[in-house]
């Protein structure tokens, strides 16, 4: 055990939680499920706090009984130990008692430690948890992984305190998002009323725009400080050229790669790598 300033301590997760995990009923059994017991898997775990409504599958008490499932209680701190791209590594703090699959793992505090301190936490450390499923030739964590997790033990009231002030941004963070997102769909529910009147005619674009397509550009003659931005697609330029160069007000359009669809419009004259070009 390592000793730091002002009362805090570093131990391993394995030293102040019981880490257990969950079990599927089997799906064989109409009996297992539909039931009033909420079952919790993976793909629910989504760094955040979950509250009953989330929950999307239920099982039956003959389907806890007969498999490994296990009830948890409220505060428990749920790590996604299994999952594709970004869910593996992933916490979730659950507001309700249930239950849940076996590739989550189930962490339930002492008495001496706040649950939502440790849920923040874990939160921060998603891609150091994540590098220890990438070593030693594993490629999921297991139960002595996450038991093996080094965590800070501050004095309770300390993370009582820490757990609140964090609470509260998350809360705010929360609101400017649902904010943003009543937005959005504002707009978009604008964009349809005044982008489609009732007597507008149809073309193609072809009809209305001169379309071209670049050429591909030797990245080995690009610069940072050239006169025009090269433009490939994405939204920031990949470097600068003083030879290419198109006219100004111009919509461009990605073809491929992660950036396929991406619309932009550049203001000033650009060069241009294999984008379309309105």
């Amino acid at each position: 055990m390592k000793k730091l300033k002002d009362g805090w301590e570093i131990k391993t997760l394995g030293e102040i939680t019981t880490i257990s995990s969950g079990g599927t009923p089997s799906r064989k059994k109409e009996s297992y499920w539909n039931g009033d017991i909420p079952w919790i898997r993976t793909t629910e775990v989504q760094n955040c706090i979950l509250n009953l409504e989330d929950t999307q599958e239920f099982i039956t008490k003959e389907g806890l009984k007969n498999s490994s499932a296990k009830l948890v209680p409220v505060g428990t701190v749920l790590l996604a130990m299994i999952g594709q791209g970004k869910t593996r590594g992933q916490v979730a703090y659950l507001n309700f008692e249930a239950s849940t699959n076996q590739n989550c793992a189930t962490i339930i505090f002492d008495k001496n430690s706040e649950p939502k301190f440790y849920y923040q936490y874990l939160l921060s450390q998603y891609e150091n948890i994540r590098g220890i499923s990438n070593s030693a030739g594993q490629s999921n964590l297991s139960g002595s992984l996450v038991k093996a997790i080094k965590v800070p033990v501050p004095p309770l009231n300390e993370q009582i305190q820490i757990a609140e002030t964090l609470s509260t941004w998350d809360n705010a963070i929360q609101t400017t998002e649902k904010l943003l997102e009543n937005s959005r769909q504002q707009k978009k529910a604008l964009m349809q009323r005044l982008l489609k009147g009732n007597n507008w005619l149809q073309a193609d674009l072809a009809e209305l725009a001169v379309i071209s397509k670049g050429s591909q550009l030797n990245k080995n003659t690009l610069s940072d400080n050239g006169q025009y931005a090269v433009i490939n697609g994405g939204i920031e330029p990949s470097g600068y050229t003083d030879k290419f160069n198109t006219e100004s007000h111009t919509i461009t359009i990605s073809e491929g790669g992660n950036s396929c669809g991406y619309i932009g419009f550049q203001k000033e004259k650009f060069g241009v790598v294999d984008i379309v070009m309105l």
